[in-house]
Formats: structure tokens, C-alpha cells, sequence
């Protein structure tokens, strides 16, 4: 049996399975052929993927799934070795497909978008590809409008995985930039329009909704807030929240949140019910006691009010989250 195939494992995670691929395969190759270059090749697996966060398993592996590593390198560099590096990367690839088989049974399983994912890249593209802005491998710093306008979970995407190697240090430079999470406006900001976002769903539209008949509307305000709810959490422990295919798993993974996954998990079942609305008068300054789904949500208001207070981002434990906009926006300098 060949020595690598005795190495692997169908069962192993992907990116253990990526790890040995390195290990095995690549980092001989980039030795032996890229010599001069070996100290200024960064190597890792990070990016878009449900691999890239260790979340793959059998339903996710229908779709641009299979092994691979990035390969991160200057423009520079990449005008003198990125053809050849490529070319050898997709050989070491598809030697290792056919060591492997119990893993790939074809090369044909590397699909279009995986290979876009994995192989050779600027560390410049790389970054950019997935954040949306440019930023210098030489000077990586992030101003405050591209903090706020870019999407959470491309910051998420740009900082998961594993890298392998980074003598040069560039690209784990912007990596680490951005691990050091948002400025204190910023964060501030993110966090307010969340409470915000929270209020106007569920304790407030979702009333006016249910009043109206409308239980699309008020099954949107629902799911509006739990996301909400998520959110805040994620800005309350630093942490990047996932494309929200994802998030709810790497909720579950935050420090402290296993009674409000619970709640979630409840809320998600409860329907909008208009019997609970019937012999009920709309009216913004009251509270229908009476429908449960609500009352769900006033539970969550009740724990996240608990941990402003807890972070000294308010005096008081109000349940009406928006009301603790101005005392958290008052601190943006």
C-alpha cells in the first residue's frame, strides 16, 4: 500500500485531510521547485466554505467540496513563479486524488468553484475577493466605512481556517488586522442598529402585523429578531458571525449562549397564532401577555438587557431594547 494512502482517512475532517495534503505533498514540492521562494509562500486553507469553518459533513460535500490548500503570494512574486506555481500545485493535486481514492474517487469531483477557492493567489486578490475593498499587504489597516458597510460574514470568511505556513508574514498581517475587530465606533454602531433591528421587529411591527392579519409579516419580524438576537451576541463576545447558513452552529460555540439557543430553538416552532389576537386592542403601549411567541421574545429581551448592564453599556435592565440606543451610541467618539 502506497505510504501517503496510509497516512489518510475518509474520516477525517477536511481540513486534516488539506493538512496532510500540505504536509505530504506541497511543502516537498514548493522545497524542491521554489527554493528561492520557499520563505515567501504562505499556505493554508481559509475563505468561503463550510470547510474553511469545520462545519463540512456529509450534506455539505454535494458541492464544491474536495481537497485543496491556498497558495498566497506578493504580486511580485507572482509575476515571476504564479504560472509555474499553479501548474505544479494542479499536478501535486491530481497525484494525490489518485494516492487517495477512498477520498476522490476522480479527479472530476474538483469542481469549477472549488479550484477558484484553492491553488495559487495574489495575497492582495485573496483579501479583496472576499471583503470587497482593497487593502495593502504592506500597510493593512481598515478605515471605519469599510468596517460598517462590509458584510459581517465576509470578515468571518477572511479570518476562519487554518494557515499552514507564513514565514514572509504578509498575509497573516491583514489576517491579524482584522482579527482585531472592529474600532469601538464601529462596534458601537453595529451594536445599536441591532437593538434597533431587534425593538422594531418583535416588539414592535410584529404587534402591528398580527393586529392586521398578516402572518407572513409577523412570521418575518420573528426571524428578523432571532438574527437580531444572534447578532448582538456575536458584538457583545467580538466575534465574527458566519454567512447565516452557519450562524446559528457558531452561535452555539459562544461562551454563555446555550440558554438562549434553547429559546431560539423554541421560538422557531412557535407559530403567529390570531386566536391569541382576537379580544386584543392594538395598542403601541401595551404588551399582548396573551400570545406566547411574544412572550418568547420578551424572555430574549430580558437576557440580552441583563448583558448590557453586565458590560457597563447601560444603567438599567429595560426589556425595550431600543431604549438603550442612546445610552450605547453616546460612548461613539
Amino acid at each position: 500500500m502506497d505510504r501517503i494512502t496510509q497516512t489518510m482517512d475518509s474520516g477525517d475532517s477536511i481540513l486534516e485531510q488539506d493538512r496532510c495534503f500540505y504536509e505530504k505533498q506541497i511543502a516537498p514540492m514548493i522545497h524542491m521547485d521554489f527554493t528561492a521562494y520557499e520563505k515567501r509562500i504562505a499556505v493554508g486553507v481559509v475563505g468561503e466554505g463550510s470547510d474553511c469553518f469545520g462545519y463540512d459533513d456529509e450534506i455539505s460535500r454535494d458541492h464544491d467540496f474536495g481537497i485543496g490548500v491556498c497558495l498566497w503570494i506578493t504580486d511580485d512574486d507572482a509575476k515571476f513563479i504564479g504560472e509555474q506555481l499553479q501548474k505544479r500545485y494542479q499536478e501535486m493535486l491530481i497525484e494525490w486524488i489518485h494516492k487517495n481514492p477512498a477520498i476522490h474517487s476522480s479527479p472530476e469531483i474538483l469542481n469549477e468553484h472549488l479550484v477558484q477557492r484553492r491553488g495559487v493567489m495574489t495575497i492582495r486578490r485573496f483579501y479583496e475577493n472576499i471583503l470587497g475593498f482593497r487593502i495593502d499587504p504592506a500597510n493593512p489597516t481598515i478605515n471605519n466605512a469599510a468596517w460598517f458597510y462590509t458584510d459581517e460574514w465576509k470578515f468571518a470568511a477572511a479570518t476562519n481556517g487554518i494557515v499552514f505556513c507564513d514565514e514572509l508574514g504578509q498575509f497573516s498581517s491583514i489576517r491579524n488586522e482584522i482579527l482585531q475587530y472592529y474600532t469601538e465606533k464601529v462596534w458601537r454602531m453595529r451594536l445599536t442598529n441591532e437593538l434597533h433591528e431587534f425593538s422594531a421587529a418583535m416588539q414592535a411591527n410584529y404587534a402591528r402585523c398580527m393586529a392586521r392579519g398578516d402572518l407572513i409579516a409577523s412570521n418575518y419580524c420573528k426571524t428578523r429578531s432571532i438574527d437580531a438576537a444572534m447578532n448582538i451576541i456575536f458584538l457583545l463576545r467580538r466575534s465574527f458571525a458566519p454567512y447565516y447558513k452557519w450562524k446559528f452552529r457558531a452561535f452555539r460555540e459562544l461562551d454563555g449562549s446555550e440558554e438562549l439557543a434553547i429559546i431560539f430553538e423554541e421560538a422557531v416552532v412557535m407559530q403567529p397564532d390570531l386566536n391569541h389576537w382576537k379580544d386584543y386592542t392594538y395598542d403601541p403601549r401595551r404588551i399582548n401577555t396573551s400570545d406566547p411567541l411574544l412572550m418568547q421574545f420578551e424572555r430574549i429581551a430580558k437576557i440580552l438587557a441583563d448583558y448590557l448592564y453586565t458590560y457597563g453599556l447601560t444603567d438599567n435592565h429595560e426589556l425595550y431594547l431600543e431604549a438603550h440606543c442612546n445610552s450605547i451610541s453616546s460612548g461613539i467618539k
